[in-house]
């Protein structure tokens, strides 16, 4: 399942119509992102037959990438809270993701987050990120 997983998170590249960073003064980075995901992304398989949905830890991937193509630092997500799941991503929706991100020097990134589609917002919440470093053998 996991190997699955990275396989699902790096086509995570594939989706994405672009992103934009912006640093501010605050020491705060915001990345805008735009994704797009096709009838035929694998992420839809067996989620649910008929009714494809987008499952919810792709949703938190998104939030992930972001954070990493920002950062461009491979990170590991550290804890997810206050997160609400408010809507549902299928085929050939365009998603528009935010993540507001500050460093923190005891404990790597924290982070707000929403998606949104048409109809508003998709998921919302909180995270923390850490780095993942030499000494893990790149595990994630």
């Amino acid at each position: 399942m996991e190997k699955q997983y990275k396989s699902l998170y790096s086509s995570l590249t594939n989706t994405c119509l672009g992103l934009t960073v912006e640093k501010r003064d605050s020491g705060k980075t915001v990345v805008r992102g735009s994704f797009l995901f096709s009838r035929d992304y694998a992420g839809f398989a067996g989620h649910f037959p008929g009714h494809p949905i987008l499952p919810a830890v792709m949703q938190l991937g998104i939030v992930r990438f972001l954070a990493e193509e920002s950062l461009g630092q491979r990170l590991k997500p550290q804890t997810y809270s206050r997160t609400k799941f408010r809507g549902m991503i299928v085929p050939e929706q365009q998603v528009e993701a935010e993540i507001v991100l500050q460093e923190q020097e005891e404990d790597g990134w924290h982070g707000k987050f929403f998606l949104e589609g048409e109809a508003g917002v998709i998921a919302s919440g909180q995270c923390v990120f850490v780095q993942v470093g030499t000494t893990e053998g790149g595990q994630d």
